[in-house]
């Protein structure tokens, strides 16, 4: 999973909720990661 940080205009509480839900939502969907990818 990539999370990237959120620019400084985000509001932290926001941030941080979305961050965690999208751990959590692959991990009860069980979720695999894409394959690497080179750029």
């Amino acid at each position: 999973m990539e999370n990237r940080l959120p620019g400084a205009n985000a509001i932290p509480c926001l941030a941080m909720a979305t961050s965690l839900a999208a751990g959590l939502h692959a991990l009860e969907n069980a979720l695999e990661p894409y394959a690497p990818m080179q750029g």
